[in-house]
């Protein structure tokens, strides 16, 4: 070659130098140039210095792990054997350090080229720490999701728009409608015979997609077993995987109804329960002076043609108050109204008929009233428990002239009522 060509090479490779370090220095991704030998930096460009946030005397001379790059020391063995074996690397994730300390991920690219007679490696990275937080943060959202579905008590489902297809459920889903996953998972509503009435289906479908949502729409559901619920359907329109899909949250409240039904139903029967009563005692206690009345004047030689009249009449009050005793079973919750009373006062208004009581089984009443405070009562039903105990000490007693008595006393911060009998009592 004569000195005009090699004149021309020279220039050509001056001018191919020139290039290179032009596009080296204005490359926007960090570029470096290390010797081969060593792995010490030679050169970096200026995205190199920004990235890493040291200054290029600070970097020249030193290797990367001189400057602690390597976020995990251990790739630095990994980066060399691959180079070792290939003279490049494409794409290598790995994390590297900046200067400040701040951890981040990029993809390094590495090829082998010689400076004069010194072997070099040209290095390139591309910063993907966002790119790797925005995959990170989206597989944490989607393992939320799927444990927010999946997890959930409540019944769940996710049904594609294009064909109205579900594509998941979750595990109360099955608990209450009775299908498997499998039963369920690539079919539509009308596949498994889902809705009672199927217009329910399309309004809620033609809901959703005007709206964008759907709260609480009241829909009957028919249960793999033929079961009929009644459920609070909700709805709301939701991306999966690029396709429109509806994301479903049932609420079943078949047994709140019938809850319900049954608290109305037993309202209803207290109510009656508590009329019974009131009728009944405001018409029990009359009964049974008039009762006792009858039974003192069918004593007297008066009227002794007429006894079989006045037997007839009290087996017929006898009747009324059965009945009235059958009514009052009704009213086991029934309204209670105390006051405050005394109950000597409401033992002397009763003294007839008790007396009546006893003169007719033909035994002997004895009433020992003792000095008691008023206390907090209601009167009409101490009137019934105190007829129904001297009924009960009257019955007990199988001899004539036998005693009852009936007393009251204090004993301590306590009144105490007593009725006492002569009989046998009951056998152990």
């Amino acid at each position: 070659m004569d000195n005009a060509g090699r004149k021309l090479m020279e220039q050509a490779v001056l001018l191919s130098a020139e290039k290179f370090y032009r596009a080296f220095n204005a490359n926007p991704l960090p570029c470096s140039i290390s010797t081969l030998k060593e792995g010490r930096y030679v050169d970096v460009n200026e995205s190199f210095m920004d990235y890493y946030g040291y200054t290029r005397d600070e970097v020249i001379g030193k290797t990367r792990l001189e400057l602690n790059i390597y976020a995990d020391p251990t790739q630095h063995e990994e980066i060399k054997q691959l180079f070792a074996r290939h003279n490049v690397i494409r794409n290598f994730e790995y994390k590297c350090r900046t200067r400040s300390g701040q951890i981040r991920t990029a993809l390094l690219s590495l090829d082998r080229f010689d400076v004069g007679e010194e072997q070099c490696v040209l290095g390139s990275i591309i910063d993907i720490t966002k790119r790797k937080q925005m995959e990170e943060d989206l597989r944490l959202s989607e393992e939320r999701f799927f444990k927010a579905f999946h997890y959930n008590p409540t019944p769940m489902a996710i049904v594609r728009f294009s064909d109205d297809k579900h594509i998941d459920i979750n595990k109360d889903f099955e608990d209450i409608l009775g299908f498997s996953r499998q039963e369920v998972i690539g079919r539509t509503v009308y596949d498994i015979n889902l809705y009672v009435d199927f217009e329910n289906f399309k309004t809620f479908k033609k809901q959703l997609l005007e709206q964008g949502y759907v709260r609480n729409q009241n829909v009957l559901f028919r249960t793999k077993f033929g079961e009929i619920r009644n459920i609070l359907k909700s709805g709301v329109i939701v991306e999966l995987n690029g396709e429109q899909c509806r994301l479903l949250v049932l609420n079943d409240i078949t047994d709140f109804i019938k809850m319900q039904e049954e608290i109305a139903r037993l309202n209803r029967m207290n109510l009656i329960g508590e009329m019974a009563a009131g009728i009944s005692h405001e018409v029990r206690n009359p009964l049974t002076s008039i009762r006792g009345f009858l039974q003192l004047l069918a004593k007297k030689e008066l009227y002794a043609s007429d006894r079989s009249y006045f037997e007839l009449m009290i087996e017929e009050l006898d009747r009324a108050n059965s009945i009235i005793t059958e009514f009052l079973s009704l009213a086991r919750n029934k309204v209670v109204h105390k006051k405050m009373q005394n109950l000597n006062k409401i033992i002397e208004v009763m003294r007839p008929l008790i007396e009546a009581d006893a003169i007719k089984t033909d035994k002997n009443l004895v009433m020992e009233l003792g000095e008691i405070p008023d206390i907090l009562l209601d009167e009409k039903e101490m009137r019934q428990l105190i007829l129904n105990l001297v009924h009960n000490g009257l019955e007990a007693m199988t001899t004539p002239k036998g005693r009852l008595t009936v007393q009251t006393f204090c004993e301590g911060k306590e009144v105490v009522l007593a009725v006492r009998d002569e009989g046998t009592g009951i056998d152990p």
